[in-house]
Formats: structure tokens, sequence, C-alpha cells
């Protein structure tokens, strides 16, 4: 019997790939109160999408977006030039 991952085109699994390649790095560049509150959801081109815990949170990145989209930027990592937030529940 095959597994299921031999179903699902590259794409999906270069994408899966992706999302946890980017959890990694928020979780090892990002401020430690922040980063054990988020998780990178889906990236869609060059927007990031991040789910966030709470609402304090998910405002904190909303008003200081620029310093997170920095820590992108200034580590190559991809061209992201958004962050979209929403709040898990």
């Amino acid at each position: 019997m095959k597994k299921i991952s031999s179903f699902l085109p590259d794409n999906i699994l270069n994408k899966s790939l992706l999302i946890k390649n980017l959890n990694q790095f928020i979780s090892s560049n990002f401020p430690k109160n922040i980063a054990d509150q988020i998780e990178v959801i889906n990236i869609k081109a060059d927007i990031v999408v991040i789910g966030c815990k709470n609402s304090s949170v998910a405002t904190n990145l909303k008003f200081e977006r620029n310093k997170y989209l920095d820590i992108f930027r200034k580590n190559n990592f991809l061209n992201i030039v958004d962050i979209k937030i929403i709040i898990d529940n």
C-alpha cells in the first residue's frame, strides 16, 4: 500500500516543507514572546499568513508589521512583502 504522500503533487509537498521552514525561522529569529504565540498557516506568492493565539499578539504584529517584515528581508528569506494576520481559535 502506498503512502498518502505519494499521491500528493510535488508543489503541495514543497509548500508544506516551506511552511515548516518558515515556522522554524520565526522561532529562532523573532522575539520569544511573539514566536511562541504565532504559526505560519499559509504562504501565497509573497504574502505570509500567520495565525496568532490571541488578539494581543495579533495587534502587536499588526502595529509592528514593518519590524517583522525587516527580519524576513534581512535574512533573505524569500521575497516576503506583507504579512496577513489572523487569530486562531
